[in-house]
């Protein structure tokens, strides 16, 4: 608390545009379950504690925050090929005009230079 009120403004904003959001969810399934084991007594899905990606899309998983990680034993789909996902949204989303009216209402709170982001918002 007290480096924060020596230095007010510690973070670096970025503002995110539509654009940065990507449609997973219509992506082909790669691994039908992330199940590490088959048998009884293998490791199941509650008992995974971190998940890592490579950008070969394969999967690793640790059981123990401490061990290492280890390859998930599941076979892929065949033919399977990376793919890039699709924008979520064709254009910015639109609020309604009273959340619009809102913001315009907070701008006295903010600083002038964020003002033309909240000016060009679109709504309803």
């Amino acid at each position: 608390m007290k480096d924060a009120r020596k230095n007010p403004y510690p973070l670096v904003v970025h503002h995110l545009q539509h654009s940065y959001f990507l449609d997973y969810e219509n992506l082909p399934k790669r691994y039908s379950s992330i199940r590490p084991g088959n048998k009884v007594g293998d490791p199941t899905v509650n008992m995974i504690r971190a998940l890592a990606y490579d950008t070969t899309g394969s999967i690793y998983y640790k059981t123990c925050f401490k061990d290492e990680y280890q390859f998930l034993p599941k076979r892929t789909t065949r033919n399977f090929e990376i793919q890039q996902p699709n924008p979520l949204h064709p254009q910015r989303l639109t609020i309604s005009k009273k959340k619009w009216q809102h913001l315009q209402d907070l701008k006295a709170l903010i600083p002038a230079d964020c003002h033309y982001f909240y000016d060009n918002i679109p709504f309803e």
